[in-house]
């Protein structure tokens, strides 16, 4: 339990802790941005709403079929979920472009705030599908007992470059705010192709639980 779980929770507190210095990095730029950057943190969650469930049925089935000796059928039920996933994401990324303020007006309607976020939730949506994908390969691969390859995946792709790209982008670079958000687009998508060689590769298929 300790080999599989202490890599998983390190993966844990790397995005906790991401969260906490992405708000450090739009903090300076006053109460407009931090009340954006906490209206797309919930949004975020909400767009995973899909993607996470199929992810774990999708472990499930990858668990069951690595104790039954299948890991084929195993590789197969995850690439059917990334299919689902992707589609799903394609409706969540539709609405996030066309109706973004839709979506900011129940919970604000001071005009600032919905426009910064209004443009967030445009960006967001741009990286909707690849956070869809990096949620399967997260799950199914944390249920097949690989999880130190997630926890090296996310420490690449949100501590060693979303974090540091945040930074650069939105203070030296001077986009703002904004230039958390398409750091966040850097990050999901680096976090999918990342994956993509490790679902080909297949080590989480030979991982021995005992």
């Amino acid at each position: 339990m300790l080999k599989i779980g202490a890599p998983a929770s390190v993966a844990g507190v790397e995005r906790g802790v991401s969260q906490l210095v992405l708000m450090a990095v739009v903090a300076p730029f006053g109460d407009v941005a931090l009340a954006a950057f906490g209206l797309t943190r919930r949004m975020e969650m909400l767009a995973n709403f899909g993607s996470m469930g199929i992810g774990q049925a999708a472990g499930i089935m990858v668990g069951q079929n690595l104790g039954a000796g299948r890991p084929e059928r195993a590789r197969r039920a995850v690439a059917w979920a990334l299919v689902y996933a992707a589609a799903m994401k394609l409706i969540v990324a539709a609405v996030l472009l066309l109706i973004p303020v839709l979506l900011v007006i129940p919970f604000t309607r001071e005009a600032e705030v919905v426009s910064l976020t209004a443009d967030w939730l445009r960006i967001l949506g741009l990286a909707a599908v690849f956070m869809g994908i990096g949620m399967v390969f997260q799950q199914s691969f944390n249920v097949a007992g690989d999880t130190v390859t997630v926890m090296v995946v996310t420490l690449v792709a949100l501590v060693i470059i979303e974090l540091p790209a945040a930074w650069l982008l939105s203070h030296p670079l001077g986009i703002g705010p904004l230039g958390t958000a398409w750091a966040n687009v850097i990050g999901m998508v680096l976090r999918a192709a990342l994956f993509v060689p490790v679902f080909f590769w297949g080590r989480w298929l030979r991982i021995k639980v005992i």
